[in-house]
């Protein structure tokens, strides 16, 4: 280099700068599950990076270890691997849980301090959600109560987001037991004060979160926690419903599509230790009486924060999308969305405060009409029209509904909200759909947009139009009078036209051969997804239709009363069809008649319709549908097939249910105790055959607690003993088949004394019983002091 280009000063080297570029990569580019043990440079954009990402410092790497070693014993304890280690290692009466509880007291202890760095750890994180499901009530109230006064913070973090979720979700359960007067203290007294209770706990997080919602609300971790916060303000006082059913229920809403995915590939997470005995309390969740007033009050802080502007820019932002469905129930719960200005009223573009003035001309919004065509948006319409008092819901419905059924039917998203809205018409408003869809039924199917025309059908079950509902389905699928019936199940389950279906010639119901030796000789292959021709849409479709007032339901019962005996079982095997066969059985407005002549189909095959996964789910509703004199009959025809019920990986579960070794040997026992397990009556269930419920009345006292206690050993007994029963010769002095028979055996009263028994049942008056059991106790005694004969030498 020329001596005059050349810079006064100290020469730096190259490696320093490689060095440096090292770290910035790492620190980048740096990935959750991998310990970096690199200090972060104390200036410049990363030292930014680092302290948003790590508010509350960094945990050391020695603690980070430990906790990952709880993390993998925790996994080994939810997944079962370490069960039996554990039990091998036990001295006899010692609790099988304190290895467990010493493990996770040793990990709290460590954890003590560390609570908010923890939180915020990319590999800490996950370990203390998994910790949370394990905690006692008490250790959740500490933990909550050091989150608090940084939970607004937390729950705006990428990471510590997750944590506050499981804590809100597994809280119900605290706080329900806490309103019923169980509330956990500490075993030793502690020098940090009074401990706050759960439910101020959640009073705290929820002033924490007020004066910050507009902005939590928007962020897309914080909406969830502001979700899970309402999940537990609610309780069951406010029951909320929606729409778009994977936003709630079980708490699917706190959780968003790629949180659930994570969380899939950490395993299982419950707890590892077994919870006390609260069976004298309630089981439903309870919640203090403010808690209502508190959900409520996020709803008005909600519209003060935010102006109607604001409020519908929610409908398009994905994570705030469900949040905003919850406090619209909440809303309309508490008779607050018909006021102008409500939430409710900002989507609607004040709706409410028209009707509230007497408009009649009311003018269609061009953002509602956005909303019901937009794939996001669509889902808080969908939510107004299931919880919208009656006259908004009535007007929408006159406005933005009312001739334009056609063109909403088949479009791919207006479709659903038009199902909500058919979900709560009156009668006239109903017609008027039958009406104006008169002849355009086969547009519906021609897109697969099905779910208008379901929603239409149940809702003429409750209003009592089947008539017109089974009409528009014949219209749908091309189906007239001279329809074979035979066909029309099997079409409807495909969803295709009747003549498309027919030219095709599809063998929907078909069973795979197993007699060939070829397909013997190799594992058979699952079918393809694409190729499997039954539809869910089909199946859901069929269920509507056998809720209807019979005989409007008489064409899919005929249709599937015409299915062949192999058909049957093939529809209980396919898991999408078999859910027609538990609407036809669950139906309260299917005749009894029909059920029986179902149940009694199967008979002689019912060996093969419980050897499949989905078909022996089929064949025990069959048998809780069944009266006793049909459970007899079931029984009888699988005595022939007991070594094959024996040996089938799912039909072994279906004989332990039938005790066919106590049919063949005391059948009026067997009868006794099939009719003591019957269910209560029901609408759905069939009525039991009255000859068959009389209880022997010196049997029925012995088989109450063989019934109900039925050890896992005695059910394998069954088995062994059946096998040995049907392939060994019969002896003048069989061996009982298993403990409950000769428990029965030991409780049977002598041959005379049974002869006195049957005498005094005979008798109607009392004292003819009275008499009898004076005499049976007379006899007994007699019997014991019999002197015994002596042996001779």
């Amino acid at each position: 280099m020329p001596r005059e280009q050349r810079k006064r000063g100290r020469r730096h080297k190259k490696t320093d700068e490689n060095e440096n570029d090292h770290v910035v990569y790492e620190e980048e580019y740096y990935q959750p599950g991998e310990a970096s043990h690199t200090q972060p440079p104390q200036a410049g954009p990363s030292h930014v990076e680092e302290d948003l990402n790590y508010p509350f410092g960094i945990l050391d790497p020695d603690v980070k270890a430990y906790f990952r070693n709880v993390d993998d014993k925790l996994k080994s304890w939810n997944s079962g691997l370490d069960d039996e280690a554990d039990e091998a290692g036990l001295v006899e009466g010692e609790d099988p849980n304190e290895t467990r509880r010493a493990v996770l007291n040793a990990a709290l202890e460590e954890l003590s301090g560390k609570e908010l760095q923890a939180s915020t750890d990319p590999d800490c994180s996950v370990v203390l959600e998994r910790m949370i499901y394990s905690m006692d009530d008490f250790s959740r109230r500490v933990f909550c109560d050091r989150l608090a006064g940084a939970f607004t913070q937390l729950a705006c973090h990428r990471f510590a987001s997750h944590v506050c979720q499981t804590l809100l979700t597994l809280s119900p359960s605290t706080v329900s037991r806490e309103t019923q007067g169980v509330i956990s203290s500490a075993s030793t007294t502690s020098e940090h004060g009074e401990l706050r209770t759960m439910s101020e706990l959640v009073r705290a997080l929820h002033a924490e979160l007020l004066p910050s919602l507009g902005t939590v609300v928007l962020d897309p971790f914080g909406a969830h926690v502001l979700g899970a916060l309402v999940i537990l303000l609610c309780g069951d006082r406010i029951p909320l419903t929606s729409s778009h059913s994977a936003t709630v229920g079980g708490g699917g809403m706190v959780r968003s599509k790629k949180s659930s995915k994570y969380r899939a590939k950490q395993g299982p997470m419950t707890g590892v230790l077994s919870t006390p005995d609260f069976s004298n309390f309630s089981s439903t969740t309870s919640v203090p009486a403010d808690f209502s007033n508190l959900a409520v009050r996020l709803v008005g802080e909600l519209k003060e924060q935010m102006d109607p502007n604001s409020v519908r820019s929610l409908a398009a932002h994905k994570a705030a999308n469900p949040l905003v469905q919850l406090l619209l129930q909440v809303e309309a719960r508490s008779d607050l969305a018909s006021q102008p200005g409500s939430v409710m009223d900002s989507f609607l573009v004040g709706l409410a405060g028209e009707i509230k003035d007497g408009t009649k001309d009311v003018q269609a919004s061009d953002y509602v009409e956005t909303m019901l065509r937009d794939a996001t948006a669509s889902h808080i319409l969908e939510t107004i029209l299931a919880v919208a008092p009656e006259d908004i819901l009535h007007k929408l419905w006159e406005v933005y509904f009312r001739g334009k059924l056609p063109k909403l039917a088949v479009h791919p998203v207006a479709n659903f909200v038009l199902a909500s809205a058919v979900g709560r018409l009156n009668g006239e408003e109903l017609g008027e759909v039958w009406e104006e869809m008169q002849g355009r039924w086969a547009g519906v199917l021609k897109n697969n947009r099905t779910g208008g025309l379901r929603a239409a059908v149940a809702r003429a079950a409750d209003l009592d139009q089947g008539d017109q509902a089974i009409e528009a389905v014949k219209s749908t699928f091309g189906f007239s009078d001279t329809t074979d019936k035979k066909n029309i199940v099997p079409c409807m389950l495909t969803c295709m036209p009747y003549t498309t279906f027919k030219e095709q010639k599809m063998e929907v119901l078909s069973m795979p051969s197993k007699t060939d030796d070829s397909s013997a000789a190799q594992p058979p292959r699952k079918k393809p997804i694409d190729s499997d021709p039954i539809n869910l849409q089909g199946s859901l479709l069929l269920q509507s239709l056998l809720h209807l007032p019979s005989p409007s339901n008489a064409l899919i019962l005929d249709s599937l009363e015409s299915l062949s005996t192999p058909e049957r079982v093939a529809l209980a095997h396919h898991p999408t069809s078999a859910r027609v066969i538990d609407g036809l059985l669950d139906s309260g407005t299917v005749p009894n008649k029909n059920k029986r002549m179902w149940i009694s189909g199967y008979l002689g095959v019912y060996h093969e319709l419980v050897d499949d996964r989905i078909g022996s789910r089929v064949g025990d509703l069959c048998w809780a549908k069944a009266d006793t004199f049909l459970k007899e009959k079931i029984a009888r025809s699988l005595i022939k097939h007991e070594t094959f019920l024996a040996a089938s990986h799912y039909g072994r579960f279906f004989a332990r249910k039938l005790r066919l070794t106590l049919l063949q040997r005391k059948p009026e026992d067997w009868k006794a105790a099939q009719s003591s397990a019957a269910p209560a009556l029901t609408a759905g269930n069939l009525s039991p055959n009255k000859t068959e419920t009389n209880i022997d009345p010196s049997g029925a006292a012995s088989l109450g607690p063989a019934v109900t206690k039925k050890r896992k050993s005695h059910a394998e007994g069954d088995e062994i003993d059946a096998l040995f029963t049907s392939a060994a010769p019969r002896t003048k002095k069989p061996k009982p088949a298993h403990a409950e028979d000769q428990a029965q055996e030991r409780r049977q009263p002598s041959s005379k004394a049974e002869t006195i028994l049957k005498e005094a049942e005979a008798d109607q008056s009392l004292a003819g019983v009275l008499d009898a059991i004076k005499q049976t106790r007379t006899h007994e005694k007699g019997e014991e002091s019999r002197p015994k004969k002596k042996r001779k030498a």
